[in-house]
């Protein structure tokens, strides 16, 4: 009884305040960048992969040129793609200190997130589900922007992509001491 009271109180906690699309956007936004430099972390800086237009030249030989993994656009398509699916992995809430809305990876590994102890989780009908399809219409939006700044390595991806590129985010609001994954 007590479980089923306390679920009641958190649950009713994230309907009586209430978010605007806009800072959903935002803090997904965020969450994406922050997979994307993840992934980004983990590829080998030796691996390269072949581009080019796989035309033949007039020797009959294909014109094509390595570059590094992490500078293909399709290597960052897919990555943003893969980071969209992960969203199925987050649960939105309210931070416990500042009341502002943030999304939380559930489990990191094969274990709960303790970050998961730091906000007031917010259910809703769609499992959040809605997290990857507004995850996914970011990508399609912005597609040029976030590749064109992942491939420079922009040591403020969050803040550039996330505020000045798209305006999803509020400048003020940009930067944030705690991170919002």
């Amino acid at each position: 009884m007590s479980n089923l009271l306390y679920c009641l109180i958190i649950c009713s906690f994230g309907v009586a305040r209430g978010y605007t699309n806009q800072e959903l956007k935002c803090v997904i936004c965020k969450a994406l960048v922050k997979e994307m430099e993840n992934v980004i972390k983990h590829v080998k800086r030796s691996v390269s992969m072949n581009v080019g237009s796989y035309r033949l030249d007039e020797k009959g030989n294909v014109q094509t040129r390595a570059i590094p993994l992490i500078q293909s656009d399709t290597f960052l398509l897919e990555a943003m793609e893969s980071a969209c699916d992960s969203m199925a992995g987050y649960a939105r809430g309210y931070d416990k200190e500042t009341n502002k809305l943030r999304i939380v990876r559930l489990k990191i590994g094969d274990k709960l997130n303790p970050e998961m102890a730091e906000i007031y989780p917010i259910s809703d009908a769609d499992l959040n589900e809605s997290l990857r399809y507004y995850c996914e219409g970011m990508v399609d939006e912005y597609e040029e922007s976030f590749i064109r700044l992942f491939k420079q390595g922009m040591a403020e991806a969050a803040r550039t992509l996330c505020t000045n590129e798209t305006g999803l985010c509020e400048t003020q609001g940009a930067r944030s001491d705690k991170p919002e994954l």
